[in-house]
């Protein structure tokens, strides 16, 4: 996108969240889109971080039959300027253990590592997406409880997770620090379980998983649920989504066939908005 924000009018007409929580898919969320002589792949996971998950063969299975001249992952920001030193040490690194610690998105990073493709991780600038979260009005304290209690879910999510919580939050609050500069903000670990308390009373607990505190989907009975937070995660996601469409449009400028390895509903709540870019006339 030549400009990292949403105005009122998104520049793509990717699927919104409230007609997404009335649809159902399957997971993984897998298609293709052929224009002319150039394709799509877009592979929608499951999050997992479980090596015996049957969908890493698929992936594998996918990227053969791809065979993409580049690959598109989530949520690996440090790719941008540590390609090279973090493809050296995927290439030879135990699957497993790639799977266990970085899940889908480090498994598709492994195979593109393997074979010499290009990758890159597609995410907005953080502070530009935390400026349009900002921008929305809704209360620090739950945009910080929104993008930590996302890594605490990642924490859970891992298998054979030798850090403790604190251990494992640590490097994602430094990043939100310095992306936001709150000015009196509190940003300590305390704080963040005081917020979670007050926010979810017992279910802010970090200790358990919990994703549906921070599911940008307004499933249908889960109005009195629902938080501040939660829409923090529905700004965050539509404002990705915006933005990661716009990088598929550059990048099929350049390449041929393109995979991306990216969440299932991000997968199917772009997947309109990229075939009437790419198919309808």
């Amino acid at each position: 996108m030549e400009r990292e924000h949403l105005s009122e009018t998104p520049k793509y007409k990717v699927m919104s969240y409230e007609e997404y929580a009335k649809r159902e898919h399957d997971v993984p969320y897998v298609y293709e889109i052929v224009i002319g002589e150039k394709k799509i792949t877009y592979f929608g996971a499951d999050h997992s971080m479980d090596p015996r998950d049957p969908m890493f063969d698929q992936i594998a299975r996918k990227f053969k039959e791809t065979s993409p001249q580049i690959v598109f992952v989530e949520g690996i920001s440090v790719l941008a300027v540590r390609k090279e030193h973090m493809l050296g040490k995927l290439k030879v690194a135990d699957q497993d253990a790639v799977i266990a610690h970085m899940g889908e998105a480090g498994f598709a990073l492994k195979l593109a590592a393997e074979t010499g493709i290009d990758v890159e991780s597609p995410e907005p600038d953080f502070k530009n997406e935390i400026a349009y979260v900002e921008a929305q009005g809704i209360g620090r304290e739950e945009i910080f409880a929104c993008y930590l209690y996302r890594s605490v879910e990642q924490y859970h999510r891992g298998s054979g997770n030798e850090m403790t919580i604190k251990e494992y939050l640590t490097p994602h609050l430094r990043d939100f620090r310095a992306a936001t500069q709150w000015e009196g903000f509190d940003y300590s670990i305390k704080n963040l379980r005081r917020i979670g308390r007050r926010i979810w009373g017992e279910r802010g607990d970090m200790e358990c998983a919990d994703a549906t505190r921070t599911d940008p989907v307004p499933w249908k009975g889960t109005e009195t649920t629902w938080t501040d937070v939660n829409r923090v995660a529905r700004a965050s996601s539509s404002f990705r989504d915006q933005y990661i469409v716009g990088r598929i449009v550059e990048a099929m400028k350049t390449y041929d066939r393109l995979m991306v390895v990216y969440g299932a509903s991000h997968a199917y709540m772009q997947e309109p908005a990229l075939r009437k870019l790419f198919v309808e006339p």
